[in-house]
């Protein structure tokens, strides 16, 4: 079943969805439409969310007769159900809306419906009670001022990621720079002496003080060849 919608839609710049014989009440769903209508679509789904959680209630103008008030507000209630059929077909305009490649932060809501359906008879012991039935109809809209504040936004992100390239190269260029500076600096520097310790300084004045050829200690074989001498010659060795 299509409806007719009471505005011309242009299939390129917004999106819609309908809900066909919605068991919703068509007087709480009248209340809901005429408190999301004109709300950007981000703010209408958060609001939605709150209603189902019992933080936020929809305030009642048309129909509040015997409606109690609630605090911060006048007359209000939080119909769960409604909402969450709303938010359903939302959530479905929104698909269809991304689907066509609109902007995501710059719909709202240009048009909300809520119309009564077709009302049956209940069967068993509710039988001659009415079912309650709702048409909805939504379309989402690009704001104008919404979307060059996006385009804006996108232009300063991209901005941003290049800026924040460059400077990253710009710090691996001075890193690289400084790196070798510090090589060179290294290669030029003098090497410097250690200053000598006292072990090491009488170790110094005693090699000068021995004359030259004593430097090196006597070796085995010539202390060998001394005890030999000392030692009587045998027959054999005269």
């Amino acid at each position: 079943m299509k409806l007719a919608y009471p505005l011309k839609i242009d299939k390129e710049t917004m999106a819609y969805a309908s809900g066909v014989n919605l068991g919703i009440s068509t007087k709480i769903s009248i209340e809901i439409s005429s408190m999301l209508r004109g709300m950007t679509l981000g703010k209408a789904i958060a609001k939605l969310e709150r209603v189902l959680a019992m933080k936020d209630a929809v305030p009642y103008r048309r129909f509040n007769k015997d409606v109690g008030h609630k605090p911060g507000m006048g007359p209000g209630r939080y119909p769960i159900k409604a909402c969450g059929e709303v938010l359903k077909l939302l959530l479905s305009a929104k698909a269809n809306a991304i689907d066509k490649g609109l902007s995501e932060e710059a719909l709202y809501i240009h048009h909300i419906a809520a119309n009564r359906a077709a009302q049956q008879y209940r069967n068993g012991r509710q039988s001659r009670r009415k079912m309650k039935r709702s048409h909805l109809q939504i379309v989402l809209a690009e704001d104008e001022k919404l979307k060059k504040a996006d385009k804006k936004q996108e232009k300063r992100k991209t901005g941003s990621e290049a800026e924040g390239k460059k400077t990253q190269e710009e710090k691996a260029v001075q890193k690289t720079e400084k790196k070798t500076l510090q090589k060179e600096t290294v290669e030029k520097r003098p090497v410097e002496k250690k200053p000598l310790q006292p072990e090491e300084k009488k170790t110094e004045a005693k090699l000068a003080k021995k004359p030259e050829g004593t430097d090196r200690p006597e070796s085995k074989d010539i202390k060998v060849s001394k005890e030999e001498k000392k030692a009587p010659k045998s027959p054999s060795q005269k």
